[in-house]
């Protein structure tokens, strides 16, 4: 009996401080406990070590560990998980809203059920206008008035006096907070020729992993040899063929300058069985000085007309030369 006690005491021990080592030191803890419960208190909840399980309840409520003033800023960690949505808000006393509601689906979005660990930030507020100046509860609630909680199981809740950017300045490392801490990503060694592949990093402070693009890590096409296609022509260049090593791609590209060309063998090619083409003899040129009949008709015309020409200067040179006589003979008779 004492060795069962023992190991008892021991998985307790392995259990708070795993629960202790979770909390951040800049937090206080809620106690998640019976007696801690606020103005709802939630008969069929079960407590264990770690906090507690309620399979069907409108709400529940817990003491926070001291009174925030109107105005005032808290941040609230939560953590466990539950199998559909619920609400999370401060109060006073349990019957007076003293913040913001929360609903699950919009502080991790698209929830809908299961695990969650978020942070929350609250601002103590008079919601409903009933003269609320301080709040020292935290109320779970079903997500509409007329639902209940199921399953919701929570393992940690804790709070911090100010936003979030008070809880970094006081140095504050929690990941859902400041954000997870990766030094390094190790590949995962599943890129392709033609696809990058991933990597993972794992967080120092919680040991969250988180896998992202290796981005620039596809392998590409390794084609070491190419190897000819024989399908050259006489005209066309052909072809050669590689496959990859990686991947069993293949690539086919020309190759340039390798047609056969004709081999003509007898007036046929050798190799496709085209005929030789018949170079056709050139008329020769023509003389452009023979005389054709043309030539001769226009040579005599020509001819015609350059002794009609003549004659015609001649007479006028002979009628000139008439009338400059005569015009001398009667100058001279006159003078006489």
């Amino acid at each position: 009996m004492k060795r069962i006690l023992s190991v008892v005491t021991v998985l307790v021990m392995l259990f708070a401080f795993a629960a202790m080592a979770s909390a951040d030191d800049l937090m206080t803890p809620v106690p998640l406990t019976q007696d801690n419960q606020g103005s709802f208190i939630a008969d069929t909840a079960v407590f264990g070590e770690t906090g507690f399980t309620l399979a069907d309840a409108s709400q529940i409520s817990f003491k926070l560990p001291q009174e925030y003033l109107l105005g005032e800023t808290v941040l609230v960690h939560i953590k466990g998980s539950a199998d559909g949505n619920f609400r999370v808000f401060l109060e006073k006393n349990g019957w007076d809203r003293a913040s913001n509601i929360i609903n699950m689906s919009e502080a991790v979005t698209g929830y809908e059920s299961g695990a969650f660990d978020v942070y929350i930030t609250f601002v103590v507020s008079d919601e409903e206008a009933k003269g609320v100046d301080l709040a020292n509860e935290i109320n779970f609630k079903g997500p509409t008035y007329d639902t209940n909680l199921v399953n919701l199981s929570l393992e940690v809740c804790e709070v911090f006096h100010g936003d979030t950017e008070a809880y970094k300045a006081a140095g504050g490392t929690a990941c859902g907070v400041v954000g997870h801490t990766i030094a390094e990503y190790v590949s995962n060694g599943d890129a392709t020729c033609t696809e990058d592949g991933t990597k993972t990093g794992v967080c120092s402070i919680c040991g969250y992993e988180e896998t992202v693009t290796d981005e620039g890590s596809a392998l590409g096409h390794s084609f070491a040899e190419y190897v000819s296609n024989d399908d050259a022509t006489c005209e066309d260049d052909g072809t050669e063929t590689a496959t990859c090593s990686v991947c069993g791609e293949t690539d086919t590209r020309t190759v340039e300058g390798s047609a056969l060309g004709h081999n003509y063998v007898d007036g046929v090619c050798a190799n496709c069985g085209e005929a030789e083409p018949v170079e056709e003899e050139e008329p020769a040129p023509a003389d452009d000085n023979a005389e054709t009949p043309a030539n001769a008709d226009s040579s005599s015309s020509s001819s015609s007309s350059g002794s009609a020409t003549t004659i015609i200067i001649v007479i006028t040179a002979v009628v000139v030369v008439a009338i400059i006589a005569v015009a001398v003979v009667v100058l001279k008779k006159k003078k006489n």
